[in-house]
């Protein structure tokens, strides 16, 4: 058991979510009128009603998975999707370098203990499988192609894994790292000084070796989770599922915009941070590989005299040296319907293909994605896919051993606010010789004082005892300077110590000033406790509405 003791502490004093994420979960009225879907049992009645393409989504499901041989609770709940009666709890992320941030992680949990205790719930008259939508199609390298690691001296670490210049603008499915032999020996000896674990190093580049970043963070999840049953998914791989929302969205883009903005200007008049610009451009809102290059780009409406073209868009055309396509729109409406495959959503999109490929009761989110699925509940209606109950994820914050004993150093408990504070303030309260050495020279100065009022009385009974006092006071005198000086040196040994472990646990807590969850890599953690995930399975509850802080043992 890796959890020695868990507390809670308000979203607020973490720093966890905005107003919308703190009143969806508390069930606020005006934040439950973007997520009118609240009763898993009237979402799984709409389901039923749905026609999905279940065999088929399994299939697919099983040949993805099959290259990294899940264990076998991954396939017996990809088996369950082939029933009637089983429906999702989905959530989702970037393919991060050493698995994203720790937020990736309890993501996943909380859609498996949603899961289960809706199974539990439910009683055998619904069935639940948790799925967590890697995506694969993502193209945003800077925010995935990098882990932050906790150094014991209270630095922060950043490891990059350098990646093939000729992926420039691909999605994390076809993006390569550099497997040269100076860019693989340069990783593992960054992640070794990083990890402070050779082994551990070598075993994580090896992952990345020959692998896209979407298929090796799809393995380590695998391996981290499958055991839990968590069903990992590759966007890519289900791309052809979203093939008549993509089609319908080439004629009904400008209507997909509009609602956008609507829900937006009704998000500002109540106070809300829209996820989407109210000001966002009208485009169909999906991507489109061009080939061979794979890159992939967006698309912009052109032409005159009222005949619409789409044109490829991208930074990465004039890096590459390609040249951009333009489409008529029943050209690009034949090749989503051939080539799904070439087809990926964006994020306004992105759960409505989700929806189409699984029938989804519950999406288990974080406060960006909770900002921007405010938008489409109409969306979601104008496409005819049914809006699953949306729920925050479990937050929290991990207290390894060196922070624990930092906070018993600096008295701090693990639900304190104090513990979240800023560096410069814990190592304020860390610094304390120099108020202990004042006391102390202030305790000598006393002492000599005392000695020379001692001084006029002896002269007093005999004025030949001055010598001698004044050889014993001087002795004196300097084996009380000698101690107080050992004592201010012995201080401030303790300090530095004190000021390190002070650093350490700001940057445990808030490092670079910010949530751990959205900064330290998850691999980090879980190799040092390999039975993490599980733990966190027993600890953590998706419906707590508060944020945990986990002391492990």
């Amino acid at each position: 058991m890796s959890v020695a003791r868990v507390d809670r502490v308000p979203y607020s004093l973490a720093g966890f979510g905005q107003t919308l994420t703190h009143d969806l979960a508390y069930g606020v009225p005006g934040a439950l009128s973007f997520f009118p879907a609240r009763d898993f049992a009237a979402v799984v009645e709409q389901l039923r009603k749905k026609d999905y393409a279940r065999e088929e989504l399994a299939s697919t499901l099983e040949a993805d998975l099959r290259p990294f041989d899940p264990p076998e609770a991954v396939m017996k709940n990809v088996r369950l999707l082939r029933e009637a009666n089983t429906f999702v709890i989905a959530t989702g992320q970037q393919a991060g370098f050493l698995g994203g941030p720790l937020f990736t992680l309890y993501k996943a949990v909380s859609s498996i203990k949603l899961a289960l205790q809706l199974n539990e719930q439910f009683a055998g008259r619904a069935k639940f499988v948790p799925v967590f939508w890697v995506a694969a199609d993502d193209h945003d390298m800077p925010e995935i192609d990098h882990a932050h690691i906790l150094q014991p001296d209270g630095e922060v670490a950043r490891v990059r894994i350098p990646l093939k210049t000729e992926c420039v603008g691909c999605s994390a499915a076809d993006v390569l790292p550099d497997s040269s032999p100076n860019a693989v020996a340069a990783l593992k000896e960054e992640l070794a000084a990083a990890l402070k674990d050779p082994l551990a190093a070598e075993a994580l580049t090896a992952c990345y070796a020959q692998k896209s970043m979407s298929a090796a963070f799809t393995e380590q999840m695998l391996r981290w989770l499958g055991g839990l049953g968590l069903i990992v998914v590759q966007s890519t791989a289900v791309r052809k599922f979203g093939r008549d929302i993509l089609r319908r969205e080439l004629s009904d883009f400008d209507i997909t915009t509009r609602l956008i903005q609507e829900a937006a200007v009704r998000m500002k008049a109540v106070r809300y941070e829209p996820g989407f610009s109210a000001q966002m451009r009208s485009a169909p809102h999906f991507f489109v590989t061009h080939e061979p290059e794979k890159i992939r780009a967006a698309l912009d409406v052109a032409g005159a005299s009222g005949q619409i073209v789409f044109q490829e868009r991208s930074a990465a055309f004039s890096e590459r040296g390609a040249v951009p396509r333009t489409y008529l729109p029943q050209q690009l409406d034949k090749l989503v319907d051939s080539r799904p495959e070439l087809f990926s959503a964006s994020a306004a999109l992105r759960p409505l293909v989700q929806q189409a490929a699984f029938p989804v009761a519950g999406a288990v989110l974080g406060p960006g994605e909770i900002s921007y699925w405010a938008q489409l509940h109409a969306v979601f209606q104008h496409f005819g896919e049914v809006f699953p109950v949306v729920l925050p994820r479990a937050s929290a914050t991990l207290i390894d051993t060196p922070g624990q004993k930092a906070m018993r150093k600096l008295g701090i408990e693990p639900a304190s606010p104090e513990l979240f504070a800023d560096a410069e303030t814990l190592q304020k309260r860390a610094a304390v010789s120099n108020e202990v050495g004042s006391s102390m020279q202030r305790n000598v100065d006393a002492i000599l004082a005392h000695l020379a009022e001692m001084e006029s009385e002896v002269q007093k009974v005999d004025g030949g005892l001055k010598s001698l006092f004044d050889k014993a006071r001087e002795r004196i005198s300097h084996e009380l300077q000698r101690v107080a000086e050992k004592t201010q040196a012995s201080l401030g040994q303790r300090e530095g110590a004190a000021v390190v472990r002070a650093k350490y646990l700001a940057s445990l807590v808030r490092p670079r000033k910010a949530l751990q969850e959205r900064t330290l890599a998850c691999a980090p953690f879980l190799l040092r406790y390999p039975d993490l995930p599980r733990d966190l399975l027993d600890t953590l509850d998706p419906l707590a509405r508060e944020h945990f802080v986990i002391t492990l043992g």
